[in-house]
């Protein structure tokens, strides 16, 4: 019901946080679409509808964007940001959907945690302890049985309580992996849709295969091999993977490479294989074996009409994915969202006044919006555009990511880094 209703032309909104610190005001798309409702504004697309929320659970919990924990805006000393955890360090690597719910005990650990977490401010504790007794305290936080549900309520459950006494439209937030698993599923059927046929055309998947080889979100060529068994020694988790992931017994990510065995293609994993063929791939998709990659989820999405906006790097690497994919598919995708107004590249320009950060300043984080936001500060950031903030966002993440004798000499310039950020006050 759900994809029969976007089909009709609706968004689907993909977040760059990829669960518990997953806040609506944050880097999430569908405040894009809820201040079309908010602000009686009827230039964003039509409003009144649901609108789906997809959250990447394929990415570990040790993300930079910490699925696993709470993450304040601002960086400490060392130039990281220092997140409070709510799983311990054993599971950093398990993916977000394969990680069990957090139990009461759990988060009481984490709120004794929190006095203790060096590099924080006394704000930033008590707005990390009030977030986690209104919310993750909550019995039904508590009552599901897996954390991507926990988080799912927990986005819902912060955006009616951010947007309190404003009028958005009704949201549901799913797997982005869940939806774009029952799209290929079904396209497996047909072998005219474009991921069938990048999946089980030889000559499409061979174009496809070569020519995003190296490119962000897809894999690296030492993927791609048409021996097995070199193949083998080439799997590990820096290479991303060929169209699916698959998962250890741990819930860690394993990678899958493509590989030719008696003249068929088969994908190569590091536990097993499996022949590119229609009724293999959608029993494992069905059974979890498999796990759409990054190209396959916006390809399935994209080839149903389903337009994609979210994260900051995600208007950048989504078209140089999709774009040679339409080429050789010979098939329009859905709008990429690259001119999109507003949020798309999350609300990191927000500032508050920090003498001690660069700049002055220093950006927004979860914890840091913890009030209700009013119409005023709404009309404000409805009317920024992805150039007026991708950059400050891009910078910020380019010094998170990057130690600074490995920077680039004069990337400010090149990332063009506003003078000024929106303050939220002192």
């Amino acid at each position: 019901a759900i994809i029969k209703h976007l089909s009709q032309g609706l968004p689907v909104l993909a977040s760059h946080h990829h669960g518990l610190d997953t806040h609506p005001e944050m880097v999430q798309g569908e405040l894009i679409w809820a201040l079309a409702s908010i602000l009686d504004r009827t230039d964003l697309g039509e409003t009144g509808h649901r609108v789906c929320v997809l959250a990447s659970s394929s990415v570990p919990l040790n993300n930079p964007t910490a699925p696993g924990g709470l993450l304040p805006g601002r960086r400490n000393q060392s130039g990281r940001r220092s997140q409070a955890r709510l799983f311990s360090r054993s599971m950093d690597h398990a993916m977000v959907s394969r990680t069990p719910a957090a139990s009461r005990k759990t988060v009481e650990s984490l709120i004794a945690r929190l006095p203790r977490l060096s590099g924080w401010t006394e704000r930033e504790r008590a707005s990390a302890r009030r977030f986690a007794e209104r919310f993750l305290l909550e019995e039904k936080f508590l009552s599901f049985e897996k954390f991507t549900d926990q988080a799912a309520h927990l986005a819902a459950a912060a955006f009616s309580a951010r947007f309190e006494g404003l009028q958005g439209p009704p949201l549901v937030f799913l797997e982005l992996e869940a939806l774009a698993t029952s799209l290929i599923v079904s396209d497996l059927a047909d072998k005219l849709r474009p991921a069938s046929r990048a999946l089980l055309d030889g000559s499409a998947r061979s174009a496809i295969v070569s020519k995003l080889a190296g490119k962000p979100g897809a894999w690296s060529r030492e993927l791609v091999s048409e021996n097995p068994a070199a193949l083998e020694s080439r799997l590990s988790d820096g290479l991303g993977t060929v169209f699916f992931w698959t998962a250890s017994k741990h819930g860690r990510r394993r990678p899958m490479g493509l590989a030719s065995k008696a003249g068929r293609a088969v994908l190569k994993g590091p536990d097993f294989e499996l022949p590119l063929a229609p009724e293999p791939l959608a029993t494992a998709l069905a059974e979890g074996l498999l796990i759409p990659g990054l190209f396959l989820d916006y390809l399935a999405l994209a080839s149903h009409g389903l337009s994609a906006l979210g994260g900051v790097f995600m208007i950048q690497y989504l078209p140089e994915l999709l774009e040679p994919a339409m080429g050789i598919l010979e098939t329009p995708l859905a709008s990429l969202g690259r001119e999109a107004s507003l949020l798309g590249a999350g609300l990191l320009p927000l500032g508050f006044h920090e003498p001690s950060a660069p700049g002055g300043r220093a950006p927004a984080g979860a914890l840091e919006l913890m009030n209700p936001l009013n119409k005023d500060f709404l009309t404000l950031v409805s009317n920024l555009s992805v150039s007026d903030i991708l950059g400050f966002s891009a910078g910020e993440w380019y010094q998170e990511e990057t130690p600074a004798p490995m920077r680039l000499e004069g990337w400010e310039g090149g990332l063009g880094i506003p003078g000024a950020a929106i303050r939220l006050g002192d």
